[in-house]
């Protein structure tokens, strides 16, 4: 975890290995023209997991979040960001730049979630991902450090966002 830009790659799913081909590909194609974006767990009030969040919550119902697996989630704020500075800085060079949130577990995102929304974190119990016989890597996290120092941007906190997120949906 805590994967920097220019660390060395080596996926080990097919989902990892298609996005590194479709890397190199570009690469290949467009030369130094070609600049790779990483997010991870790009994120606003309708993506997958805050919807399911909200869904289960909003019905009384509890949900498990893994505390065993790291994961650094993007703020879709954040990452338009980033793009409008790579349009508008075109002597902005580097093949790869990541964008992305603090790292955290499923189970803190969804408790501060709770928070937020208003709901009751006692709905929101910690689990274990090697518990529940799922085949997830304990730190998928991303490092932006360079990335942002490049770009000259910031990102926003979980609980920020959250915050804007839960204004942007009244």
């Amino acid at each position: 975890g805590g994967y920097r830009e220019n660390d060395s790659t080596s996926p080990q799913t097919v989902y990892g290995k298609s996005k590194l081909c479709g890397e190199v590909e570009g690469r290949r194609l467009a030369g130094s023209n070609f600049i790779t974006i990483r997010a991870s767990a790009l994120y606003d009030a309708h993506a997958t997991f805050p919807r399911f969040i909200q869904e289960k919550l909003s019905q009384g119902q509890p949900i498990d979040g893994f505390s065993d697996v790291i994961y650094s989630p993007t703020y879709y704020r954040d990452f338009l960001a980033m793009l409008d500075c790579l349009i508008s800085e075109p002597q902005l060079t580097g093949p790869v730049y990541h964008i992305c949130g603090e790292a955290t577990t499923r189970y803190s995102f969804a408790r501060t979630y709770a928070e937020v929304f208003g709901f009751d974190v006692e709905l929101v119990r910690e689990s274990s991902a090697a518990n529940a016989g799922n085949f997830l890597f304990p730190d998928l996290s991303l490092n932006c450090n360079w990335s942002i120092e490049k770009l000259i941007i910031r990102t926003t906190g979980i609980r920020d966002a959250l915050t804007e997120l839960q204004k942007e949906n009244r």
